[in-house]
């Protein structure tokens, strides 16, 4: 590492909750909704915001 490298420590909590949705035997729909808090922002850091995550599975 180079003495322009910097390192930014994380503490980042994450909560993830979701339902899954069986439309038919071989296809399911999936959401869930992440709530994430890093305790270690300083200054010139960027806080995480909350996701949405979306998908699709199957059996073929």
């Amino acid at each position: 590492m180079g003495p322009e490298t910097h390192i930014f420590w994380s503490n980042l909590h994450v909560f993830t909750f979701g339902a899954n949705f069986n439309t038919r035997k071989s296809l399911v729909l999936k959401a869930n909704y992440q709530l994430r808090h890093d305790r270690s922002v300083r200054d010139g850091m960027v806080q995480e915001g909350d996701r949405i995550e979306m998908g699709i599975g199957f059996i073929f």
